[in-house]
């Protein structure tokens, strides 16, 4: 996908590979460059800030890669970058000119004890190491960030792994990454090795630039919207337990909600969501039942349940289905299963590697009457056994006062909430009465705990 999905090996790299093992390293290359590829940035003309005297929060944004530093690979606790991450706190060094500590609120046990950026590039050390940020010449607002005391020609700078010099060489000796930050960066003239400081207040001044064809990303309002695993998940009603792999060696996380009904939902509250369209956009597919059983109504030209549905506030819209892949990434899986000639993911963390890849996107438009709340989440209702649902990477953009396209927003089908007097669930199922989870209530969303 255009440049940042360029070819990244050369023939004397190819040619040099002696073993099999030497050419999957270079392949995996081309697998990372395409994930890389996919991966959504952001278009925003950010001003930033220039640097505290006083302890203040900010996003932490990469000027090359146009994300945001926040947590991945091993463990989901190494500097990574993101689309969406969460603020985080600069404490001025009493001892170092421009020096700060920088507390992730990732923690690997206790909040405010494991929650420090440390050197060796993990975002959950007890240590509080000072980091110093030096202003980049001719750049307002834009900062070099780098380990202090020591001399930075010998590679102390943080950084995107995977970026080359000038002399064509990786800019440090751990070669390429589809999105790992590292502490050893040489080069600090390369953007990639460049960070701004972004305000909350910023981020919420730019819905004031928002139109019906150029949308402002606000999804830095959800609550750790791609599950991340040391952010928590409190805010996340339903989701405690069913985090894929949360607590365990992975670099992604999905939610893996097999042989159950799901209700997942957050409720967000901020004076920065002001009335105009929004659209919710998320990565998920529906299973109606077991993989054989979902198959067999393919083969019969049947069509396959759809029970899983997200919603924002009275909109809402159905999950592909398994089989709806729009992505052909064969190569990345272990664990797959094939629909109408199709491989599909069959395991979660292989679901992930999907999603990385750009798969399974979906989109509704919704439109915010009321400034300051609005509901999010997912529901499913009499699913058959073995039914799964699987979903991640939730994203919040506003529009402005002007409905968009929905051929703009990436919309395929609009299911409609029930407008009838009673109660409801989101399949329009009328209930007797509430049920735990998400309910509609003569034609209005409520929440029962």
């Amino acid at each position: 996908k255009g440049e940042m999905a360029q070819i990244l090996i050369s023939d004397e790299e190819y040619e040099a590979c002696e073993t099999a093992g030497a050419i999957n390293s270079l392949v995996n290359v081309i697998k990372m460059a395409r994930k890389r590829g996919y991966q959504e940035r952001h278009n925003a003309e950010f001003v930033g800030s220039a640097l505290p005297t006083a302890t203040a929060d900010f996003y932490i944004y990469n000027v090359g890669e146009k994300l945001f530093l926040g947590g991945g690979e091993t463990w989901g606790a190494h500097c990574a970058l993101e689309y969406a991450s969460n603020a985080m706190t600069l404490f001025p060094s009493e001892e170092v000119e421009n020096g700060f500590v920088i507390q992730t609120y990732r923690p690997n046990g206790a909040l405010g004890t494991n929650d420090f950026m440390g050197y060796n590039g993990y975002m959950d050390v007890a240590s509080k190491y000072v980091w110093v940020f030096v202003p980049v010449e001719g750049k307002t607002n834009v900062f070099n960030i780098r380990r202090n005391g020591e001399n930075g020609e010998n590679g102390v700078y943080l950084g995107y792994r995977g970026a080359r010099n000038a002399a064509g060489e990786y800019d440090n000796q751990n070669g390429y990454s589809w999105c790992t930050v590292d502490t050893d960066m040489r080069s600090p003239e390369l953007e990639s090795n460049q960070w701004m400081l972004i305000s909350k207040a910023e981020l919420d001044q730019m819905a004031t630039k928002a139109s019906a064809t150029n949308p402002v990303d606000m999804t830095y309002l959800i609550s750790n919207a791609g599950f991340d695993q040391r952010l928590s998940i409190d805010a996340w009603s339903g989701a405690e337990g069913n985090i894929f792999g949360r607590g365990n060696n992975y670099a992604d996380f999905v939610f893996d909600g097999f042989n159950m009904d799901v209700s997942v939902t957050q409720e967000i509250y901020d004076d920065a969501l002001i009335p105009g369209w929004y659209s919710l956009e998320f990565q998920g597919y529906f299973r109606d039942g077991t993989r054989e059983e979902h198959a067999a109504k393919l083969e019969a030209g049947e069509d396959p349940d759809q029970m899983a549905v997200a919603f924002a506030d009275d909109e809402e819209i159905s999950f592909r289905r398994i089989d709806d892949c729009d992505v052909n990434i064969p190569y990345v899986v272990y664990r797959n299963f094939e629909y109408n000639g199709h491989l599909c993911p069959d395991f979660p963390s292989d679901a992930a590697e999907y999603f990385e890849h750009g798969a399974y996107k979906t989109a509704l438009k919704f439109e915010l009457a009321d400034e300051g709340q609005v509901y999010i989440g997912v529901e499913t209702t009499g699913a058959v056994a073995e039914s799964w649902t699987v979903f991640d990477n939730f994203r919040l953009k506003y529009w402005g006062e002007t409905e968009p396209a929905e051929e703009t927003v990436g919309i395929n089908e609009i299911v409609s909430t029930p407008a009838a007097d009673g109660i409801f669930n989101l399949q329009g199922q009328k209930l007797v009465k509430a049920a735990k989870g998400v309910n509609i209530i003569n034609g209005k969303k409520y929440v029962i705990k």
